[in-house]
């Protein structure tokens, strides 16, 4: 439960940056290309069945390869640094942001992992954490969101003890 948001310092009184960098961890690979590749090899098992194929199966299969392709390569280039100095994110589609210690104003971790519990107490989210790392304001830059989720647990670890984040509950449907 949050009681609001704090300008603190970063990082955290008594942590100390180990610089290190993190790539894109194992379930985000399993979430990203899960479609794709079931998709891909029920296609596949189509084209072994006898009879006549449908005209659209060649080029659904070369498009649903096409993406396994992609998403991989999207997944190669995240990319989260922490150093000495600050913590930069990398992605595709936005490039490289950074911030330094001094800059972040407060940070805030989104924790999803209650979102979406009915009655049935089932999790329909895929992404369990993001953080949120909000600059001052004289800085002009963006607020820095990663989404932890796409890393390795010991990037979860390693922010959190560096950071020690307010966390949010996600209860969003």
């Amino acid at each position: 439960m949050t009681t609001g948001l704090f300008i603190r310092s970063y990082p955290a009184p008594g942590a100390q940056a180990i610089p290190v960098t993190y790539n894109a961890g194992v379930y985000a690979y399993f979430v990203v290309c899960l479609f794709p590749v079931a998709s891909t090899c029920a296609l596949v098992a189509a084209m072994f069945e006898p009879g006549r194929k449908p005209s659209w199966l060649i080029p659904a299969l070369v498009i649903l390869i096409l993406t396994i392709f992609l998403a991989v390569l999207f997944l190669r280039a995240l990319r989260l640094e922490i150093s000495r100095d600050g913590i930069s994110y990398s992605n595709p589609l936005r490039g490289t942001r950074s911030l330094t210690y001094p800059e972040m104003s407060s940070v805030v971790l989104i924790d999803y992992r209650h979102e979406g519990n009915g009655p049935a107490g089932i999790n329909r989210s895929l992404r369990t954490w993001t953080i949120v790392i909000t600059p001052n304001v004289e800085t002009g830059k963006p607020t820095l969101k990663i989404p932890l989720t796409m890393f390795p647990r010991s990037a979860y670890n390693e922010l959190l003890l560096l950071l020690k984040p307010e966390v949010w509950e996600s209860d969003a449907p």
